[in-house]
């Protein structure tokens, strides 16, 4: 992997990665472990896949579709994200989630990417309890889940990408998977029947782009 601790630079709000040998920065949006996301940060020029790999220094975990000429990538990378107060958010791996063109366009803003990182594992001392309802002051996880409209703001919500895609004639069934160590379990768990295995996320999602329908997404325990 071409990113190592050392190339983590911190500031207020957001994480910025340097790729090392590569001379490419990015600068990414994170999300704290059971707090909600920032916004969106705006697309960066030119910003493709190829880009990504290279500061990355390894190919994606996973791409699925995302919209017309857009895919969204995940890459699992060592390392820590880091909060405000120059404390560490977490230091068990950083998902980077990307939504990217494929190909690229004439147009560079048109074709040009946008990168999140989310904190792969949530510290064991915050792990919540297999029935526990979410924390006062926190947001529903039904109107949370239900404000996701996309693969792309999906997987943000979750701290992840789709586990696997399965394309249809107009839309496509993804699937994602979290384990209770994973930070968005807390977010999903307790829309599923109480127990100790995993939950499964599963979404029907349009392929022409548009906002998925209310209550497409269905939420299950994996046993």
């Amino acid at each position: 992997m071409a990113v190592r601790e050392d190339s983590v630079r911190r500031r207020p709000g957001i994480v910025v990665i340097l790729g090392v040998g590569a001379g490419i920065a990015l600068v990414l949006a994170a999300a704290a472990p059971g707090g909600e996301a920032l916004p969106e940060e705006p697309p960066l020029a030119g910003l493709t896949r190829d880009l990504v790999v290279a500061f990355t220094g390894d190919q994606p975990e996973r791409c699925v579709f995302a919209a017309p000429g857009r895919e969204l990538c995940t890459w699992q990378l060592p390392g820590r994200l880091f909060g405000p107060t120059d404390d560490p958010v977490a230091s068990g791996g950083v998902n980077l989630i990307c939504e990217l063109p494929i190909g690229v366009s004439a147009d560079l803003f048109e074709s040009s990417g946008a990168c999140r990182a989310h904190p792969r594992s949530t510290p064991a001392g915050d792990l919540p309890a297999v029935s526990a309802a979410p924390p006062l002051g926190h947001q529903p996880p039904e109107l949370e889940l239900g404000n996701a409209r996309t693969a792309t703001s999906i997987s943000h919500l979750v701290g992840d990408g789709p586990k696997r895609c399965k394309t249809r004639r107009d839309d496509q069934i993804c699937d994602w998977e979290l384990k209770r160590s994973e930070v968005g379990f807390a977010a999903l768990a307790p829309l599923a029947r109480p127990g100790p295995g995993p939950v499964r996320l599963r979404c029907l999602l349009p392929l022409d782009g548009s906002p998925r329908r209310p209550s497409s997404c269905d939420v299950r325990r994996l046993d």
